[in-house]
């Protein structure tokens, strides 16, 4: 990545829209959780945020949609990110971010290999 490709035009987003999601890939282990994301999209459609429309290619299934509501205040909440994270990235040369990108990413790996270590131990 180089710092052109960090430059937006004005008022592009980072990312598009949520969008269109079905529930139950929100959500899996059972109906203990199901039902939390069954509450938590009610909570989000009362509010004005979300709406529930079936799928037209498989009627089974319940699509749950952004509002403009939401994409609005999605945006004046997260919008100033983009900007505020290029004008962090363009302080560093592309060596110095490789060295942040590389840090990065085995850290997470490190964390990944001690929690499982952690999960494997049992307790006594």
């Amino acid at each position: 990545m180089d710092r052109a490709e960090l430059q937006t035009e004005p008022g592009q987003r980072l990312q598009q829209p949520v969008g269109r999601l079905q529930p139950t890939g929100q959500s899996s282990g059972g109906d203990h959780r199901e039902a939390a994301t069954t509450a938590a999209i009610e909570r989000l459609e009362d509010a004005g945020y979300a709406v529930r429309t079936r799928d037209d290619a498989d009627r089974r299934r319940v699509l749950v949609t952004t509002t403009p509501l939401a994409e609005r205040h999605l945006e004046q909440v997260y919008g100033p990110v983009l900007p505020a994270g290029t004008a962090l990235l363009s302080r560093y040369t592309r060596a110095e971010l490789d060295t942040i990108h590389r840090f990065l990413v085995q850290g997470e790996q490190m964390q990944d290999q001690q929690a499982d270590r952690i999960r494997s131990q049992t307790v006594k």
